[in-house]
């Protein structure tokens, strides 16, 4: 029962998405708040749960940005202009990325990753992959990295979260601070020989 309600409640955030998307800028005003009321209605649903639950969810094109939240952290509530960490939705599209790049014939899933990234790393820091995270990533393939079991450190540890999010104001983390960041971290497994998530 909890799972349909949670999958109406995010069919219903959908469908009003959907339709402010649909009704272009002219009425998106109305949009935002009928996205806010299903917001608001996932949120309280969650709430009753248990656990606290703040979302966000922005809506952007030509003509403007949409943009709302709702729920909670801790006493804190969530605003539209509050900071959130997106975590692991990247993937999706990064997956998505490296399956088209594949398909063309522009990127070869047996590579190993430093066979793309050395170029960028030298230019952005001067070390190689393997360099910067030891001989681990030696063997370390694109296939690894997309089905998970590459065994690379976790850079998303509380620690740098809460780093992120108290400096998102004043600094932007680029791409290759939070891959030097990660190179602090432990090894989970041997590329190939583990899946984490």
């Amino acid at each position: 029962r909890t799972e349909r309600v949670v999958l109406f409640l995010f069919l219903r955030v959908a469908s009003a998405m959907a339709r402010a998307i649909a009704a272009g800028a002219v009425l998106a005003a109305a949009g935002r708040l009928e996205l806010g009321l299903a917001l608001k209605g996932v949120v309280d649903f969650q709430s009753k749960l248990g656990g606290g639950v703040a979302i966000q969810a922005t809506y952007q094109d030509a003509e403007g940005q949409i943009t709302v939240a709702a729920g909670k952290s801790g006493n804190q509530s969530a605003t539209a202009e509050d900071t959130f960490l997106f975590g692991s939705a990247t993937k999706t599209f990064t997956a998505t990325a490296i399956m088209r790049a594949y398909k063309a014939g522009k990127l070869d899933l047996n590579a190993t990753v430093s066979t793309y990234v050395d170029p960028l790393l030298m230019k952005g820091a001067n070390q190689t992959l393997v360099e910067m995270y030891g001989p681990n990533a030696t063997n370390m393939t694109v296939w690894h990295l997309v089905s998970m079991q590459s065994g690379i450190p976790d850079f998303d540890v509380t620690t740098f979260d809460t780093l992120m999010l108290t400096t998102a104001k004043t600094h932007s983390w680029t791409p290759l601070e939070i891959l030097q960041y990660g190179a602090k971290q432990p090894w989970i497994c041997m590329p190939g020989e583990c899946v984490y998530y």
